[in-house]
Formats: C-alpha cells, structure tokens, sequence
C-alpha cells in the first residue's frame, strides 16, 4: 500500500536505508582490507574472507544502489506524487538487493548481476510511472524526471551487455567496476538538475525551465565513463576529455546555487546554509573534474604514480558524490520532510572535514606512494559518512516530531 498524507512517511524507506548501511560497513571493511594490503600489511583471515575482493560491488550495487532506490520508491517519489512505492515493490526489491549481494559474495557473479538487472527494471518501471507524470501540483515532468528514469535504464543496459558478453564470448569488452559508476553519478547530475525553484517556494508557474546544459553534461559524463570502462584505443583521453566537459556543463546550469542566493535575499534559506551548500557543492566539482583529469592523464601517471586510476574513481565515486550527498540533502531533506527551510539547524562542518581529509590522504597515497597514510585514510572516509548521518538524521526526526506536536496541539486547542 501506498502511504499518502501531510508528513513524509520515514518509516517506509528505513529497510532500504539499513540495507544500505549494513552493505556500507562491509563495503567499509572490505576496502580497508585492500588499502592495508596495498602497503604489504596482510592480514592472516583476510585472505578467506567470503568477498574480500568485491569492494566497489558493495559499494555501487549495495550502498548506493540504496540511497538511489530510497529516493526513487519513497523520498522523491512522495515529493512528486504525494505517494510511496507499494508494499510490494520495496519487498521485491530488498529480497532481490539481498539475492544479489549473497551472489556476488560467494563468487556467482553473472547471476548476481541478473539480480541487479531486475532491480534496474523494477526502478525504471516504478519511476516511469511516476516522475514522468504531472506532479500532485500540477508541475510537468523536466529534466530531472527524465534523467532520473534513464538512469537506471542506462545501467540496464550496461549490465545487460556485460552479462551477454561474458556468456556468449567470454571476455567483455568493457569493465563492469568501473562502467557501473554510471549510475550513482547519473542519478546525483539527474536530481542536482531539478528545478531548485520549486523547493525553496521560488517557482511562479507550472512550467519549469528545461536545463539543456545539464543534460548535455549529464550524457557526456556517462559517454566518457563507459569509454574509460571500455578496452579500446585512446580510452583514458577521450573518457577524462568528455568527463570534464560535461562537469563543466553541468555545474554551469546547475542551478541549485543561484537559488540559494536567490533564496537567501528572499528569507526562505539561512545564509549559513547556503554557505554549506555552496562549499559542498564547489568540493563535488572539484573532485569530478579531478576524476576526469586523472582519466586523460593516467597513461602519463602510471610511470611515476601508484594508483592514478584508483584515485580516478575514488575522487568521483566519494569526493564528487558523497560531498553532493552531505551539502545538498542538508537543506533540501527538510523541505521533503515539509520543515520550513527557515528551521533548518545550523549544519555541522565536521564530516565534511573528516571525509575529505580522508580523501586528500587517499590522494597522497595513490600519487606518491607514501607508505602509512592509508591507515587513517580509510577509517575517516567512514567515520565522516557515519557521522553525518547519525547527525542528520537525528535533527531531522527531533524537528519532525516538534512539528506533529504542534500541529497536534492545536487541533485540539481552539483557542491556538
């Protein structure tokens, strides 16, 4: 059943959530496994570790898979419609998620990437059906619904012909690790190109502007990373090139910036929280334009450097998409939940701090070689994940449960 109603209903996405969580641990441990084993620590059990070696899998198709399916079954979908995700979609969803992560554990990894296919299907059948209707007041589908269903039907397809290829020749043409980075990158330039507007009450009429940039970025960023996934010719450049041009796009017509200013003049966005968003926001950049350098530049790289492409994919599988995460979901959560964005309480700097210092001792690593720095660089990329959850989600529900109370109390009080 669909839940429907004034206040988000938190409790339907909390299994997918915890899902995510329990797969971000293990993905957690698993890659400070190998981080440790690149500076020749080994450790004894390590070797026997049922999916030691399937770090980014947990990663993509466990924990981000999780955010992106919360959003699309409930969060984003309750925005849009007023509704959640059927009892029944979330359940084949998570015995599917879990079908796959036990797969793909235990070394089955084309059937547990058939599991991952279905649930592509399932979120673009379900999204389908919602983002690309009018939404429950009456604003029509840009963008950003667009995007956000093509997203996981592009991720069909890559896994699909990963799958066919492996079957039918044996050897695929391309890097499913790497390739599948199409869909937690896709999905953050889909909702990042919404029309911010219509959050922060800037919106007049029932037809937002389309943004042509952002979805010209949009497919270049996902072109160029099925490229550099790609076992052809000149990958590393022409994959970093379209990277970085479709980062530039992208940030250009984002958007969510000139709101926040916009906003703040208006009184509807504190000024310190359009100052956090701004420092997130201008950091995500950062690190997915660095990705794409270190793509065009890793042929170079790879005589002096350790990892060059190990830092590629971390700067935007972490640096570009958890600092979007942590500077965006800190104000807009709040207008999904229908806190004013006046309430919202002053964000704290401290998982940003921890998470990129992390990523900067990764950096160091990958490019230098300097044995140690991995030791601490693993353990804080956690922490600072960890740490801003806890802490948003705690402020999120205290602020909640005061505003049923007072809307409770003064249905009861006339005189309120």
């Amino acid at each position: 059943m669909g839940a429907s109603g004034s206040f988000y209903p938190l409790g339907v996405g909390r299994p997918i959530m915890l899902s995510g969580m329990v797969t971000l641990i293990l993905g957690g441990f698993v890659g400070t496994l190998l981080m440790l084993k690149y500076q020749g620590i080994d450790i004894a059990f390590a070797e026997n570790l049922p999916g030691a070696g399937f770090h980014w899998f947990l990663m993509i198709y466990g924990f981000l898979l999780s955010l992106i399916s919360l959003e699309i079954f409930s969060l984003l979908s309750f925005e849009w419609s007023g509704r959640v995700a059927p009892t029944h979609y979330i359940a084949l969803y998570l015995a599917l998620f879990w079908g796959s992560v036990i797969l793909w554990i235990y070394g089955e990894v084309t059937a547990s990437l058939a599991l991952v296919s279905i649930n592509m299907a399932l979120l673009a059948a379900y999204g389908s059906s919602v983002f690309l209707r009018p939404s429950r007041f009456g604003f029509r589908p840009t963008q950003y619904n667009i995007l956000l269903v093509l997203t996981p039907v592009i991720t069909l397809l890559v896994l699909l012909l990963w799958i066919l290829q492996r079957v039918f020749m044996g050897s695929p043409i391309y890097e499913i690790g790497i390739a599948s980075l199409v869909l937690p990158l896709g999905a953050i330039l889909a909702v990042e190109s919404r029309d911010i507007q219509l959050l922060t009450g800037q919106v007049g009429g029932k037809r937002p502007p389309y943004r042509v940039m952002i979805m010209a970025g949009y497919v270049l960023v996902v072109i160029g990373v099925i490229i550099y996934s790609a076992k052809i010719p000149h990958k590393d450049v022409i994959g970093g090139f379209l990277v970085i041009i479709g980062s530039l796009l992208a940030f250009k017509d984002l958007g969510l910036l000139s709101s926040l200013r916009s906003g703040v003049r208006g009184g509807l966005v504190p000024i310190y929280i359009a100052r956090y968003s701004f420092v997130h926001i201008v950091t995500a950049f950062t690190w997915l334009l660095l990705g794409g350098v270190l793509f065009m530049l890793t042929p170079l790289l790879i005589e002096t450097s350790s990892l060059p492409r190990d830092l590629a994919i971390h700067a935007m599988a972490l640096g570009f998409i958890f600092n979007t995460i942590f500077g965006v979901d800190a104000v807009l959560m709040y207008s999904h939940a229908g806190i004013s964005l006046r309430k919202v309480p002053r964000p704290s700097y401290i998982p940003y701090l921890l998470f990129n210092t992390s990523l900067i001792l990764r950096a160091i690593y990958d490019l230098t070689g300097i044995q140690g720095v991995t030791v601490a660089s693993a353990p804080l990329t956690g922490l600072g994940i960890v740490v801003f959850f806890l802490m948003h989600n705690i402020r999120l529900s205290r602020l909640r449960r005061e505003m049923i109370a007072m809307r409770t109390g003064s249905a009861h009080n006339p005189d309120f």
